[in-house]
């Protein structure tokens, strides 16, 4: 079963995030996205900062993996 913490590394990649970058935008630490703990739960906590930092990124896919990894942009109506 894929976890949330696989599929962050996968949105880390997906968006070229260098890791550096992602543990300073989020506050978490290093071992956070190390593959050798790929398989280990995270808590709410982390999604929680992940999903204040990367507000593109879907809730229902980090935490399901149904759905799209980014939230798709809303249109505005635009009257002519």
């Amino acid at each position: 079963m894929e976890t949330a913490r696989v599929r962050i590394i996968q949105f880390i990649e997906n968006q070229n995030i260098k890791p550096k970058i992602f543990l300073q935008k989020t506050g978490l630490k290093k071992g956070f996205v190390d593959k050798s703990h790929i398989n280990s739960s995270a808590s709410d906590i982390y999604l929680s900062k992940i999903l204040d930092s990367y507000p593109e990124l879907s809730a229902e896919w980090l935490l399901t993996g149904k759905g799209e990894m980014l939230k798709t942009k809303c249109k505005e109506n635009v009257t002519e």
